[in-house]
């Protein structure tokens, strides 16, 4: 028996849906037998996964299998919220010191050295990774551009985290001089 596009989305519909609210309602109540319900919702969560796939390969496939059980327990939470009448209190007010000009300045230097300086690094280390791991032109652009908001992040955490900005700041040269060194051999 072959499968119709129209089959593999209402058995990924259908599967997405019941996996994240058998979790959801395992989750929520106290029944007897929790780990049962859980292996069940996993369980439709994965077949979701491969409807998913054959109706749309498995790029487009493993994306909708890991976003749309998210969208699926939204609504189940959504459905059984309870809104009650009670106020909230407002938050009292607390003035905000000033920074110091020492203060200022550091916190200015860090903003330039994460923002100039750690994105032209990471510019060039995603570069250089990808072209080490791809060998497609366009899958290389492709893979420096998926990769370089996480190493720009690494690097910029890098760069707040570390109590000396001597090693951040080294390594990142560092790294950046040796893939561009590479770079420019290929």
């Amino acid at each position: 028996m072959t499968f119709t596009k129209a089959s593999y989305l209402i058995v990924g519909t259908l599967c997405t849906i019941g996996g994240a609210g058998v979790l959801y309602f395992s989750w929520k109540s106290k029944i007897q037998l929790k780990e049962s319900f859980n292996v069940l919702g996993w369980s439709l969560l994965v077949a979701a996964l491969f409807s998913w796939t054959g109706l749309n390969g498995w790029e487009f496939g493993t994306l909708y299998a890991i976003t749309l059980p998210s969208l699926a327990a939204l609504l189940y939470v959504s459905y059984n919220a309870e809104l009650n009448g009670s106020s909230v209190a407002a938050p009292s007010f607390k003035p905000i010191k000033k920074p110091t000009g020492r203060q200022a300045l550091s916190f200015i230097g860090k903003l330039l050295l994460i923002l100039p300086f750690a994105l032209t690094a990471s510019i060039f280390v995603s570069y250089g990774v990808s072209i080490l791991a791809v060998q497609s032109e366009l899958n290389q652009l492709v893979m420096a551009i998926c990769i370089l908001p996480i190493i720009w992040g690494f690097f910029a955490y890098w760069l707040l985290a570390d109590t000396r900005l001597v090693r951040p700041v080294a390594s990142q040269i560092g790294l950046a001089s040796l893939f561009v060194v590479q770079v420019l051999q290929v």
